[in-house]
C-alpha cells in the first residue's frame, strides 16, 4: 500500500463534477467529429469539417454557388459533411449517368427530411422505395431523348407563324429561317 499510496485520492463533489463533465465534453467532441473520416476513407476530398456543424460555415455564399465552389476547389468527385451527414457531390456527366441510370437500384432514395405532411409526401419529389420506382418507370418514357425533341420542335412550329407575320415584309431568304429556329432537320 505503501508504493501506491500517492496514487490516493481524495474525491469531493466540486472534482466529481469537473472530472464528468471533461469526461462527457470528450465524448461529445468524439461524437460530433467521428463521422468525418468517412469521405476520407472513400477517398473523396472535401473541406475540413467542424465539430458538431460539419461544413455548414462553407454555405454561407448560397447553395449554388457553393456547390460550384466545391467543383472548383475539390474536383467534380467531392463530397461534404452537414452536422454529422456525409453528402457526395457529382458534377461529371458520365458519372451521373451512372448513378442515376445503371446503378438506379442502389441508389432509389432521397434524404428523408421527416418534415413533409401527407399531401407533400406523395408529391414526386418525396417518394420513395416502391412507390418511386413504379411512378419513375411512368415518368421515364415521358422525357426520352425523342418525346423532348418532339416538344422542342412543336414549340418552335409555334413560333414560325408569329416570326412570319413580324417579318413577312421583308426579303430574307428561307436558310435565316431555318437558322433562327435551328430547323435543318425540320425544314429539309
Amino acid at each position: 500500500m505503501g508504493v501506491l499510496g500517492f496514487l490516493t485520492l481524495e474525491v469531493n463533489g466540486p472534482m466529481l463534477t469537473v472530472a464528468l463533465s471533461v469526461v462527457l465534453l470528450a465524448l461529445l467532441t468524439w461524437y460530433s467529429t467521428s463521422a468525418f473520416s468517412r469521405l476520407e476513407k472513400l477517398g473523396i476530398r472535401h473541406p475540413k469539417p467542424s465539430p458538431f456543424i460539419g461544413n455548414l460555415t462553407f454555405f454561407r455564399q448560397g447553395f449554388w454557388e457553393s456547390q460550384m465552389e466545391l467543383r472548383k476547389l475539390y474536383g467534380p468527385l467531392c463530397g461534404y459533411y452537414l452536422g454529422r451527414r456525409m453528402f457526395i457531390v457529382i458534377s461529371e456527366p458520365d458519372m451521373i449517368k451512372q448513378v442515376l441510370v445503371e446503378n438506379f437500384s442502389n441508389f432509389t432514395n432521397r434524404m428523408a427530411s421527416g418534415l413533409e405532411s401527407k399531401p407533400v409526401a406523395d408529391s414526386v419529389l418525396f417518394l420513395r422505395d416502391k412507390r418511386w420506382e413504379e411512378v419513375r418507370s411512368v415518368l421515364t418514357p415521358a422525357f426520352s431523348p425523342e418525346k423532348l425533341n418532339e416538344g422542342f420542335i412543336m414549340q418552335q412550329d409555334n413560333k414560325v407563324p408569329a416570326f412570319l407575320v413580324e417579318d413577312g415584309d421583308s426579303s430574307r431568304p428561307l436558310s435565316s429561317i431555318r437558322e433562327h429556329f435551328g430547323g435543318e432537320q425540320r425544314w429539309n
